[in-house]
């Protein structure tokens, strides 16, 4: 390994939060990085303008590598520099498609993220309350092929989530569903009381709810903790 040849690569995961990343390239897949923003301010002016504040999926760069540090097997890349990134608008691409597609399931720390194959992109996985099943479908299936739909999320539509399409959803969840479609009144147990509805409880108390009213339902409706209300599922 000589440490002066300089390689081409893909940012496929970067935590913003935690300053690390991997990359992928010809001479090994998910080479892990550590961007010290320390050393970059230490860098001359010339060097430093090279250098980005941080770095995105998708990022093509350039990178040195060497044995791995603080404990860790195989190789680490470093002394990185941005090329271009055109990676993230294939991403998006897509979520226009709207069918499924293949990735592999990785694990970093606590999360689970889908790297796609098509473009080598780590997207997170969201995983509902709703799921069952948990260890069969994401932790005994880590780097192995799975098919998923690339979805936006709706508070923050310039990043993208992954929905398993062999996801396990509980029983419940499909008569809450049905519920939904249907229209039907439920019978709520109000169990408490905020400005602008009520928390409550059915089906037996197998689920939590909330219920929302607007400003002229919150003065006019004086229902208290205890009292029976008949509502419709809006939001699963």
């Amino acid at each position: 390994m000589n440490p002066d040849t300089i390689y081409k690569g893909l940012v496929t995961y970067y935590s913003v939060e935690r300053h690390f990343g991997f990359i992928d390239s010809d001479i090994e897949e998910d080479i892990f990085f550590f961007f010290d923003k320390d050393l970059i301010r230490k860098m001359n002016p010339d060097d430093r303008k090279q250098q980005r504040k941080t770095f995105f999926k998708g990022d093509e760069v350039c990178f040195k590598v060497r044995p791995a540090t603080k404990g860790r097997s195989g190789i680490e890349a470093y002394d990185l520099r941005f090329i271009r990134n055109v990676k993230i608008e294939e991403l998006f691409d897509l979520h226009k498609e709207q069918k499924p597609q293949i990735g592999f399931i990785k694990k970093i720390d606590d999360g689970y993220f889908v790297k796609d194959k098509k473009t080598y992109l780590f997207i997170p996985i969201e995983i509902s309350g709703w799921e069952i099943g948990l260890d069969e479908v994401y932790e005994s299936r880590i780097n192995e092929p799975v098919s998923y739909i690339v979805e936006k999320i709706p508070k923050d539509p310039k990043h993208l989530k992954a929905l398993l399409t062999d996801r396990i959803l509980s029983k419940l969840y499909y008569q809450l569903v049905e519920l939904k479609k249907s229209g039907k009144l439920v019978t709520v147990r109000i169990t408490g009381i905020k400005n602008n509805g009520c928390f409550g409880t059915f089906l037996n108390n197998a689920v939590d709810c909330f219920i929302l009213l607007n400003k002229q339902q919150a003065e006019t409706t004086h229902l208290k903790k205890g009292d029976i209300a008949a509502c419709r599922i809006k939001y699963l």
